[in-house]
């Protein structure tokens, strides 16, 4: 990863802090993807912009609705003060060495490998798998969509870690962080190809999606 910060394709400081506040957390919707981020470096890049801690534009879950602080916070209307992060860095939360190619020993690492390939060759967004253990705000934030293509854009890096909401038993939604890790054979035979699968997905949800 190179030490590297502000693309030519990212604006002024101003601009980037009214665009990121822009795609302020949406509700969640079954289906859709959201991104993870590393917490060091969005930490960072809210401090550069001024805006707040990404905590508080976590994205809404039924419990939060009341509970969010961010309309009482007060923005500041520039840059702040901080230096610009470095180029965008999520090898810290996700196993092995980025999203080209993972090191490590044994079948998680090949397995992680081969769902990378699979979701290029399908043209889905990236789904590196994650390393155990991860809290949200202390080791990740999850972004919507508009604000990882923006911080993507702006300062490169990655790899891209893209988890789907899903529709709980309870009609609870969530991101489900840690999809069950499967290999999949057709019935004609032909080389296994792993599947991430949710919890939550019944077996002919599983079907189309394999």
């Amino acid at each position: 990863m190179q030490a590297m910060g502000l693309t030519s394709k990212a604006p002024r400081v101003q601009e980037q802090k009214r665009l990121w506040e822009q795609e302020f957390a949406p509700a969640m919707a079954e289906g859709q993807t959201w991104y993870l981020v590393d917490a060091k470096w969005l930490n960072s890049f809210t401090a550069y912009i001024g805006a707040p801690p990404h905590g508080t534009f976590a994205p809404k879950r039924p419990a939060d609705d009341v509970a969010s602080s961010v309309h009482s916070l007060s923005l500041s209307d520039g840059g702040g003060g901080a230096q610009p992060p470095l180029e965008l860095d999520n090898r810290p939360i996700v196993q092995g060495a980025g999203a080209a190619e993972f090191v490590g020993d044994g079948e998680a690492a090949g397995f992680a490998g081969k769902v990378l390939e699979e979701d290029r060759a399908a043209g889905r967004a990236a789904r590196p798998l994650l390393r155990g253990g991860l809290q949200e705000f202390g080791d990740y934030h999850l972004l919507s969509e508009g604000q990882w293509l923006l911080v993507s854009r702006w300062y490169g890096g990655g790899p891209a870690v893209a988890r789907s909401v899903v529709l709980g038993a309870s009609g609870r939604k969530f991101i489900d962080l840690y999809p069950l890790q499967l290999w999949v054979r057709d019935a004609e035979g032909g080389e296994a190809r792993p599947v991430l699968a949710s919890k939550v997905s019944t077996l002919n949800k599983f079907r189309k999606e394999a």
